[in-house]
């Protein structure tokens, strides 16, 4: 960047102080994710993979209520479905789509985040084991470890929609989205894991297929990490203070946002931080 010296300190004009602070965000790249992120197999009898390992449908025979009733313990035939791969956490938003070929007639699917440990019969955010979860079900309801978020209201999923589901690690937010268009962050100051992208599928005729960004994304995530940036940018751009202070500035706005995540993100090459933010 082009700099002046004024005394022993240099100093940024305004466009080379906004290009600094651009640079700070400057998102990692996410190609592993994107190209060899796929489904996790699972040996299930009653769940068919095909080659790409990316769709899945459930061709269980026997009725959802004789599943349950045999194998009550064991979810009757829900199986839910992780990625290979965890999101990037030194990502600024981590994102994947799912579209719904064709949805059986019992038993539901849903989608959303997990941890490593959370069990493969039941639902996405369905369940106190195993850590965090946050999912998004075809009926409609959200959930998180078992309790339903409150006056929320989502769209019904049905056969062809494509939905999606991210995590904003600047925010500490997961979000959804449904033909492309964003629901607001519905879980909010969630603590940043290695969540993994998860579907669920509930009974037989479901089929889904997940994109984790092979193929261009129905939602516009390059849009909103770009706002994300800006955002950034004009929030600490907005406090008072001189040229020569950019660099603590940096260091205390994301301290006091609690942006430890940002933090991971951000590029060092002009920013040394103190022994406390080792990341």
């Amino acid at each position: 960047y082009q700099r002046r010296v004024h005394g022993d300190k240099l100093l940024m004009n305004q466009e080379d102080r906004e290009s600094y602070l651009m640079s700070l965000v400057a998102s990692s790249d996410d190609a592993e994710y994107r190209e060899t992120a796929t489904l996790r197999h699972l040996t299930c009898s009653f769940l068919k993979f095909h080659s790409d390992q990316l769709t899945v449908e459930h061709i269980g025979v026997r009725p959802y209520i004789i599943e349950m009733l045999i194998y009550p313990s064991e979810g009757g035939q829900i199986a839910a479905i992780q990625a290979t791969l965890p999101m990037n956490r030194k990502a600024i938003v981590s994102y994947f789509e799912v579209t719904i070929h064709q949805l059986g007639a019992l038993g539901g699917f849903s989608y959303g985040l997990t941890e490593a440990g959370s069990p493969f019969n039941k639902h996405v955010g369905m369940t106190k084991k195993g850590g965090n979860s946050y999912g998004y079900l075809s009926s409609g309801k959200l959930f998180s470890r078992k309790q339903q978020l409150p006056n929320v209201n989502v769209p019904e999923l049905k056969s062809g929609d494509v939905i999606g589901c991210g995590f904003n690690f600047v925010k500490g937010e997961v979000f959804f989205t449904h033909k492309g268009n964003y629901i607001a962050s519905v879980f909010r100051r969630v603590e940043a894991r290695e969540f993994f992208a998860t579907v669920a599928l509930g009974a037989p005729g479901d089929m889904i297929s997940v994109n984790f960004g092979r193929t261009p994304f129905v939602f516009d995530l390059n849009s909103m990490i770009s706002d994300l940036k800006q955002s950034f940018v004009k929030e600490v751009e907005s406090q008072t203070v001189d040229s020569f202070d950019i660099h603590s500035l940096v260091q205390t706005y994301l301290l006091q946002q609690g942006f430890t995540e940002t933090l991971a993100a951000v590029s060092y090459t002009h920013l040394t931080l103190p022994t406390i933010y080792s990341v």
